[in-house]
């Protein structure tokens, strides 16, 4: 994007600090991020071996992994940029990772450096220290110059290296281009996806899926795709998700659109008032952040005649109801399929539906044989396009599961597809629980809480909140020494195991409730039955 941007976008603002109101142009983000590939090449040592794989669901090369651990900042797109500008791939990480979750995706991504804002920077050094992953590998996401850290804690600034990065490039030096890659297999992302069993896993996203599914969507009717200058998004979804990563530091600046980015979320009426003083046009949204907007009493007796489009994971049609006046539409995806494959557009589209198929879509839709079902009846969503991913890394039992021997991705959702295309969601077969936008595996939660010596036995699902989406709770059969304490005191027991999960877990994986129960509902497998704990 960078690279072909015309002289005559550059003051075009990209980027907005949403509580300091600090824009960067595009030509101020390219200056940036030319400085900090160059500083990059200087001070840190990427010379890991590129990784070729021929065996996983589509070929693929990675190169040197950079993790990003951060909230949204004005900077974040130049170290996504400037990491790709050196050949290397990115893996963003959520800014709420625990220590025990960042060793995790650094091993499993097998990360050489990181960027850490300093709200995450104690987290993320104690995950690299017990990696063997050098101070010097760690440049912080702060301007200026960073306050004492202690002895023997040397660190880089961002601003250091862009520093380092402009007085090389004075002296004639120029950034040392990557190797050739074969079309299609250069690796841009690493995005962890929870799947649907176990811890996350890594999702391969080639650069081709991130420009084609960009192509798809702004060739559709997306709303802001002819958008005047000077609208603007709103950035409150996680640059660390690839939802937030693709819509606000790609598809916004594609479109000419500046992305107000949130690196926290403020108390709701103040956050009202900066989308008002800086008239926000376009939101993307979550469902339970919609719900704030409708019922929430700051936003009563608020005109939002200024917004012109939002899009929506869910809940459209509540909103509908409430009768906003500006246009509303939902996109339909996940990691998998790097991001959105359907989109629902226009003033008068079918209710319920989630749209239809952006071009370049292949589906199919299957029965639980696998086998394709006849026109408009339902069964499993199949994907296959430009924009899929090329599968796990290093989870090959997952790839099986996942991907079909066509390489189609199984998306766990059961659909309907009317003849004139528009999409129904009947039912989600996937278990993994939707908590404010985030996944939460219960795979992942039932395995940390058989290690608690109250548990004997446990089954995680989500409970619809309305203001949540859906909360995780455990329903926990109790080993003899957990029953006596119940015993004792059951509301003490229920406490130590929610703050088992808290003690190690980021707080959207907390648990709403626990329940005590004489033994989880299972198939003969022993696969549990999700439905009955419901």
């Amino acid at each position: 994007m960078l690279g072909s941007l015309p002289a005559s976008s550059y003051d075009t603002p990209w980027f907005i600090e949403a509580f300091t109101g600090e824009t960067y142009t595009a030509g101020y983000v390219k200056k940036r991020t030319d400085a900090l590939a160059t500083g990059l090449q200087q001070r840190l040592d990427l010379s890991v071996l590129v990784r070729k794989e021929e065996f996983s669901v589509r070929p693929f090369t990675l190169g040197p992994v950079i993790a990003i651990v951060s909230p949204n900042d004005i900077d974040f797109a130049s170290c996504v940029w400037a990491s790709h500008r050196i050949g290397c791939t990115v893996a963003p990480c959520s800014a709420s990772s625990t220590v025990d979750e960042l060793i995790h995706q650094f091993r499993l991504s097998r990360t050489t450096a990181i960027f850490a804002h300093p709200s995450t920077l104690d987290r993320v050094l104690e995950a690299a220290h017990s990696l063997g992953i050098p101070h010097s590998k760690v440049v912080v996401l702060a301007r200026g110059t960073l306050k004492d850290l202690g002895p023997g804690v040397s660190l880089y600034t961002i601003d250091d290296l862009i520093g380092i990065g402009n007085e090389a490039m004075a002296r004639g030096i120029q950034i040392v281009p990557p190797r050739p890659i074969p079309s299609g297999r250069s690796v841009a992302l690493l995005c962890f996806s929870s799947g649907t069993t176990g811890s996350p896993k890594a999702v391969i996203v080639p650069h081709s899926a991130v420009i084609a599914n960009i192509l798809q969507v702004t060739a559709s009717a997306i709303p802001g795709a002819n958008s005047p200058p000077g609208d603007k998004a709103l950035g409150v979804l996680p640059s660390s998700h690839l939802f937030g990563l693709l819509t606000l530091l790609l598809v916004c600046p594609y479109l000419g659109i500046a992305s107000v980015l949130f690196s926290s979320m403020p108390p709701f009426e103040r956050f009202l008032d900066i989308i008002e003083s800086l008239r926000v046009n376009h939101l993307f949204l979550a469902p339970p952040l919609v719900n704030a907007f409708l019922k929430h009493p700051a936003a009563a007796g608020r005109h939002f005649d200024y917004f012109k489009t939002c899009i929506v994971a869910a809940a459209r049609w509540m909103l509908i109801e409430s009768g906003p006046s500006f246009l509303l539409s939902q996109g339909f995806g996940m990691t998998e399929t790097v991001l959105c494959t359907s989109l629902l557009e226009g003033a008068e589209p079918c209710s319920g539906s989630i749209g239809r198929f952006l071009p370049g879509i292949e589906y199919k839709v299957v029965d639980s044989n696998n086998n394709p079902v006849s026109g408009g009846s339902r069964g499993e969503l199949l994907i296959r396009g430009p924009q899929l991913c090329c599968g796990y890394l290093d989870n090959e039992a997952a790839n099986a599961s996942t991907f079909d021997s066509d390489g189609f991705v199984r998306t766990g959702d059961e659909v309907e597809i009317r003849p004139n295309g528009d999409i129904f969601v009947v039912d989600r077969l996937k278990n993994i629980i939707k908590h404010k936008g985030f996944q939460v595996s219960p795979a992942e939660l039932e395995g940390h809480l058989l290690l608690h010596h109250f548990v004997e036995d446990v089954g995680v699902v989500g409970k619809p909140d309305d203001r949540a989406g859906e909360t995780p709770v455990a329903f926990v059969v109790l080993t003899k020494a957990g029953n006596e304490a119940a015993e004792r005191n059951a509301a003490s027991v229920k406490e130590q195991i929610m703050w088992h999960v808290r003690a190690s877990k980021s707080q959207y994986k907390w648990l709403g409730d626990v329940y005590f129960i004489a033994s989880i509902p299972k198939l003969p497998s022993g696969k549990i039955l999700m439905r009955e704990l419901k």
